[in-house]
């Protein structure tokens, strides 16, 4: 479980900041009429060695979750809207600043849905929205507010939920409070605090196409 997660983590660490590098201009907001110059803070890996890297999580990782002989894959990445991934942070740093608080960074939690794995063949011929029965066995992932003085403050805490300030002992109580802060996509369910599954995509039919998928698995086929 371990190396599962070291790898989960490097991948989506290269994933996050893959295809850029610690030269050239300044980057341009893409969002509107907005002529604000955004200055590149981060660094990344070249794109043939994410896509090493890609392959090196299939191999190592993917292959242990999925079982392709037998139609039932796990998810290979998972994207979130533009959208939604702003108005997250700025409800969590707007959320951190009424308890007088600093948002220090995001935290992401690997999750997998209960359940056995359904097979492509029987999720084709039993199409459903309810995620528990379609992502069941799958890993997915879940942020998180993590309120400090910065990302390397040992002392930064979850802030899973607005009015209650982030302590060392875990309040479960506080976990069904209203106003938490778990990421949840619009097309999740109300009582539902793991439904993050969002735009995850096991590797089945139309997954892969003009994705960095398509280039790991072009030496390396399902």
């Amino acid at each position: 479980m371990k190396v599962m997660t070291k790898a989960v983590l490097g991948l989506f660490t290269a994933f996050t900041l893959g295809l850029f590098s610690c030269e050239g201009p300044n980057n341009p907001g893409n969002n509107g009429p907005d002529t604000t110059t955004v200055t590149k803070q981060f660094c990344g890996v070249p794109p043939e060695m994410l896509v090493q890297l890609i392959k090196n999580y299939k191999t190592q990782v993917w292959t242990k979750t999925s079982d392709p002989r037998a139609g039932k894959y796990d998810a290979r990445f998972m994207e979130i809207s533009i959208e939604q991934l702003e108005n997250f942070i700025a409800y969590a740093k707007q959320s951190a600043k009424k308890d007088g608080l600093n948002l220090a960074s995001i935290r992401m939690y690997y999750i997998n849905y209960p359940g056995e794995k359904k097979t492509e063949e029987y999720l084709m011929a039993h199409p459903t929205d309810n995620v528990f029965d379609k992502y069941a066995g799958c890993h997915s992932i879940a942020l998180v507010p993590v309120v400090g003085a910065n990302v390397r403050d040992g002392g930064r805490r979850d802030y899973y939920s607005t009015g209650h300030a982030p302590a060392t002992t875990l309040d479960v109580a506080a976990l069904n409070s209203a106003g938490n802060l778990v990421y949840m996509p619009d097309n999740c369910g109300a009582t539902s605090p793991i439904e993050n599954h969002n735009e995850i995509c096991p590797p089945m039919r139309g997954c892969i196409t003009a994705t960095l998928l398509e280039a790991a698995d072009a030496t390396s086929p399902l």
